[in-house]
């Protein structure tokens, strides 16, 4: 999946106008494994139960940053980082492969 950037966004010295999140190969054992990692970072036990529906993930950011940061190698915050505009380009996009 390939999410083109609005602008160029530069991040610890490199330039990047578009970002590749190969979710193309990603297995259910992958995703499951991700989900169970993420929900390790929760501390709230609220936020936990609901970590274990796949489905309510789909629409949390965080979430999607974490699956990012997991299957392109990069730190979260270089998603973080991103312009709003693209930051919601690629959580839309992310949830729409999430809920296909």
């Amino acid at each position: 999946m390939e999410i083109t950037l609005n602008s160029v966004y530069k991040f610890e010295g490199e330039s990047f106008e578009k970002i590749e999140i190969p979710v193309d190969t990603l297995t259910g054992d992958q995703l499951i494994k991700i989900q169970k990692d993420y929900k390790k970072l929760l501390t709230n036990n609220t936020a936990r139960a609901a970590a274990e529906n796949l489905t309510l993930l789909a629409g949390n950011a965080e979430f999607q940053v974490f699956l990012a940061s997991t299957l392109t190698k990069k730190p979260m915050d270089f998603f973080t980082g991103l312009p709003a505009k693209d930051f919601l380009n690629l959580s839309m996009t992310l949830t729409s492969f999430l809920l296909a």
